[in-house]
C-alpha cells in the first residue's frame, strides 16, 4: 500500500495514493480521504542535471518571475540558515478574492543525490495579508538525479483557502503539477509542452 509519508515535519493522510491522470508527461496521482482535502502528487522528468533544478526551486527571492501568472506575489519575510519564510499570493479572478500564505522552506540533502525541498505555512502576528489567507499549505518537491536527467516528484495539499464547486477544486488540482512543470521547464531553459 502506497501511504502517503512525506517526512517527519508533514502530515500523515490516511489514504492511499492512486493513479488519476498523465498528461504533458506528467504523471498525477492523488489521495484523497472522506471530507478532508486531498495530497497530489506529481511526478515527470527533466533533461538536464539536479543541480540545475535546485538551483531554480531554492531561488526564492525569483518565485514571482519563476511561478507566474500562477503566483501574483512572492516576498522574501525572513531568511534562516537551513529555511526562508515568504508570504505569497495567487490571483484569483474576480469576484473571488486573492489567495494568500506564509510559508516556511527547507532543503533537505539526501544519500544518493536526492534533494527535498519542504514547505509548510507558518504564518506569524504582524505578517502581510492579501486576500483569503490558506490556513493549510503543505508539500514537498523531491528532486533526484535519473537517467538522463532528473525526476522531480511534486506532492502537495491541494486547499484552496476556500469552499468552491467540485469542478472548480477538480481543475485547480489537475492542473497544479502541470503548470508546475511547465515553470520548472521554462526556468532550466526548456520549451513548454503542448497538451497531447
Amino acid at each position: 500500500m502506497n501511504i502517503l509519508m512525506i517526512g517527519a515535519a508533514m502530515h500523515l493522510a490516511v489514504a492511499a495514493f492512486t493513479p488519476w491522470f498523465v498528461e504533458r508527461g506528467v504523471n498525477v496521482e492523488i489521495a484523497r480521504t472522506k471530507d478532508q482535502i486531498p495530497w497530489i502528487r506529481g511526478t515527470f522528468e527533466l533533461p538536464v542535471p539536479p543541480e540545475q533544478v535546485l538551483t531554480v526551486v531554492s531561488d526564492f527571492g525569483r518565485y514571482k518571475e519563476i511561478f507566474a501568472p500562477a503566483l501574483e506575489r512572492a516576498t522574501v519575510l525572513e531568511k534562516g540558515q537551513d529555511s526562508v519564510r515568504l508570504h505569497m499570493v495567487w490571483p484569483y479572478p474576480a469576484p473571488l478574492r486573492d489567495r494568500d500564505a506564509v510559508v516556511v522552506y527547507t532543503l533537505e540533502r539526501l544519500e544518493d543525490g536526492v534533494t527535498l525541498l519542504k514547505w509548510k505555512d507558518e504564518a506569524r502576528p504582524g505578517d502581510p495579508k492579501k486576500g483569503v489567507r490558506i490556513k493549510h499549505v503543505e508539500g514537498e518537491t523531491r528532486i533526484e538525479p535519473a537517467s538522463g536527467g532528473t525526476r522531480v516528484t511534486y506532492t502537495y495539499v491541494g486547499d484552496l483557502g476556500g469552499k468552491f464547486p467540485a469542478s472548480v477544486n477538480e481543475r485547480v488540482w489537475r492542473g497544479e503539477p502541470i503548470g508546475y512543470m511547465q515553470a520548472l521547464r521554462r526556468a532550466v531553459g526548456l520549451p513548454l509542452l503542448k497538451k497531447e
